[in-house]
């Protein structure tokens, strides 16, 4: 017998009664229930979960990496013969100044050429005005792409190009790029983003209707299958409902009727399905929910490959191509570098479940552009995970977690019931320009709000814990200025404008290859943009109401800008009196508390070892120069506390705004009517409480 074995004998496994028992034991008193919690997606999480609850489901019946329905990987060995994508953006306005960020970024660990298009600097020479615009890269001409990929080897990396609302244009544009390098769309693999969706929810807005979309995406699509290029070409980003506050069964079910929508929309434009399928790419984003966020990959995985199932698709139609980023919704100005570590927990969900390309945002983002430095971590985090973690070595390490089968099980029945509801409603499109998308995303974004205000969700160094010695960020400004007259100058042309009046008769099928050659020639792309009247296009611009992607910490940044600017007018901060009572034992809990509750505004807090007498401490907070007084001691001590010292204050001083630390329930009238204020205590709304006390200095 070995010794594992005796030793394993030696202990008898609990059973769960006898765990729940423990459990309410050491919970002293409180029903076992207090363990459960409530997530956003209205699913109630148990803290133990067993084999019993996972052994069941159907999604475990064939669970081998790499075969349907795929939930643990499209891949049987995982990562271990490529890393995924590591993909980073670039926004650098000038094609010059993206690429020589690009050629370093290539040469440390990137394998992915991310090019966003500037879109909205044409517009803005439409109208002769230069204002803030999307970042992104300004590519004019075909002059313009070569100096943006000058040194890049296309065929030896994949490629993400982002347009938004002229995609015939700007494949052309490519298309001319690759054949002035002597490639063909066959030598290149990654996505070129069509996505008018995704475009609808995250700008209000798009340049022509889904029917005139669709016959873009199938005419390119049409293309890249006669060229018999691996090149996707339909993409349904959902990042944008993550970064509204979206729940992972709203992503899920919002990425599924997207799918949809783009499957029926394309293949009524003469497209197969298995072309459609296996030309798909999907972008996710990922939240700090670590456990949620796997479960949602996989889910959505699963799910994917049963629709393209049943439309027809082929096994590698039904295998999903996902892209994955970080999300903008928990990042923060305030403690930035916080941000690193969010970032990389993100990236290990993404990772664990199985992602086929990533994207990590900058720590410094939410301030400018990102610096070459906090571009380098970004793609560190990546290759920290993939070579010294030795991620890449692990296939689907989530499998077998009775946790995250049963999550992922879970979101899919709920995902799935969703998609059925917007389907019975007429479809995603519908469903955005009717604002009921919208709505619910919004709903569930209030709730984080709510739970961020109350602190039962902390933000690190926002919330909670903040960094006493904050300091300015050097950002790289975006030059909004340079980029329009970048496009201005290239306008005078008429060799230029009369290859783009050419395209006006030409045949909607023959439209690329007339696009491609104007640009071989010399045409621009304001030209093309403004001249062209063609039939994947038209004069209708389609409107709704765009979600609302404001990060969770915005208000509280606010409130910690305005006492930030006090500091800078007045030389020195907002200042909170705390009035300590009684030896430290007795003050310091409460103490510390008020303390952190409003050094999250940016408020000085003047801290002392306590007071003995009433008499003295009122005296102090009299002479203090702090207009807001913070009591703190312990219910039981506040009855001969409270009252007399709020009274002395306000009879010396009714402009001084006192607030106890704490909440006694049958004494709270009797100190409001003492002079107390406000009551700070862990239910309490913080961000009403800081914007409260800065009204009453005047500052808000």
């Amino acid at each position: 017998m070995s010794m594992e074995k005796r030793l394993l004998e030696e202990f008898v496994p609990p059973t769960y009664e006898e765990w729940v028992d423990a459990s309410v034991a050491a919970l002293k008193g409180k029903p076992f229930e207090k363990l459960f919690t409530k997530t956003y997606e209205g699913i109630t999480t148990q803290p133990i979960y067993r084999r019993v609850e996972a052994e069941n489901l159907e999604h475990l019946k064939n669970n081998l990496p790499g075969e349907y329905p795929f939930v643990r990987g499209t891949k049987a060995d995982g990562y271990k013969k490529e890393i995924w994508d590591v993909e980073q953006e670039i926004n650098y306005a000038m094609p010059d100044d993206f690429n020589a960020a690009l050629r370093r970024d290539l040469m440390c660990g990137q394998n992915t050429v991310a090019l966003r298009f500037n879109e909205d600097v044409f517009t803005q020479v439409f109208k002769n005005k230069a204002e803030k615009s999307c970042p992104g890269t300004v590519v004019r001409n075909l002059e313009d792409i070569k100096a943006a990929l000058d040194g890049v080897l296309l065929d030896c990396c994949h490629v993400h190009l982002m347009p938004t609302n002229y995609p015939v244009v700007f494949f052309s544009l490519f298309n001319a790029y690759l054949k002035s390098q002597n490639l063909s769309l066959a030598d290149v693999k990654g996505v070129f983003r069509i996505d008018p969706l995704g475009s609808l929810a995250k700008h209000g807005e798009i340049k022509t209707d889904a029917e005139h979309f669709y016959k873009a995406m199938a005419l390119i699509l049409k293309k890249v299958v006669a060229k018999k290029s691996a090149l996707r070409t339909i993409e349904v980003d959902t990042s944008v409902y993550t970064d509204g506050g979206a729940n992972a069964v709203q992503e899920i079910a919002y990425a599924l009727a997207t799918a949809v929508e783009y499957i029926r929309g394309v293949g009524n434009n003469g497209v197969d399905i298995k072309d459609i399928a296996s030309h798909l790419s999907f972008t996710c984003g990922v939240g700090a929910n670590f456990f949620m966020e796997i479960a949602k990959l996989r889910a959505l995985r699963m799910l994917w490959a049963k629709v393209a199932k049943e439309f027809g698709a082929d096994v590698e139609g039904q295998k999903i191509h996902m892209h994955t980023k970080t999300a903008k919704l928990n990042k923060t100005k305030l403690d930035q570098y916080v941000n690193m570590l969010r970032v990389t927990i993100e990236t290990l969900a993404a990772v664990v479940a199985g992602t086929d390309a990533h994207t990590v945002t900058p720590f410094d983002a939410q301030f400018g552009l990102p610096k070459d430095f906090s571009r380098r971590i970004s793609r560190n985090v990546q290759l920290f995970l993939a070579e010294e973690c030795n991620m890449r070595d692990s296939i689907d390490p989530a499998g077998g977690s009775w946790y995250v089968e049963t999550m992922t099980a879970t979101l899919a029945e709920k995902g799935w019931e969703m998609f059925q509801q917007i389907e019975a409603n007429g479809g995603m499109y519908k469903e955005l320009l009717a604002g009921n998308i919208q709505t619910a995303v919004k709903a569930i974004h209030d709730q984080r709000v709510k739970s961020l205000s109350t602190r039962k969700d902390v933000i690190v160094g926002t919330n909670r814990f903040p960094n006493g010695n904050e300091r300015d960020v050097d950002v790289i400004t975006y030059d909004y200025e340079a980029a329009f007259n970048h496009v201005k100058a290239n306008l005078n042309s008429p060799a230029a404008v009369g290859k783009a009046d050419a395209l006006k008769d030409v045949a909607a099928d023959e439209k690329i290859c007339a696009i491609t050659e104007a640009f071989i020639n010399g045409a621009n792309v304001y030209d093309v943009i403004g001249k062209v009247c063609c039939q994947c296009c038209c004069n209708t611009t389609v409107t709704a109401e765009k979600i609302d992607v404001s990060r969770l910490a915005e208000a509280f940044e606010a409130i910690r800008a305005t006492s930030a600017e006090y500091k800078a007018h007045n030389g020195f901060a907002p200042k909170i009196f705390l009035a300590n009572m009684g030896i430290l034992k007795q003050h310091k809990p409460r103490a510390d508390f008020a303390q952190d509750f409003f050094a999250t505004g940016g408020f000085d807090i003047l801290y002392n070892q306590g007071f003995m007498s009433n008499q003295e401490a009122a005296k102090a907070a009299i002479e203090s120069d702090a207009k807001i007084i913070v009591i703190c001691s312990t219910d039981d001590t506040y009855p001969d506390i409270v009252p007399e010292v709020a009274k002395t204050i306000k009879a010396a001083n009714p402009d001084k705004f006192i607030v106890l630390a704490g909440y006694p329930t049958e004494f709270v009238e009797q100190f409001k009517e003492a002079g107390v204020d406000e009551f700070i205590h862990v239910k309490a709304n913080i961000y009403n409480v800081l914007l409260a006390v800065q009204k009453q200095l005047g500052i808000a």
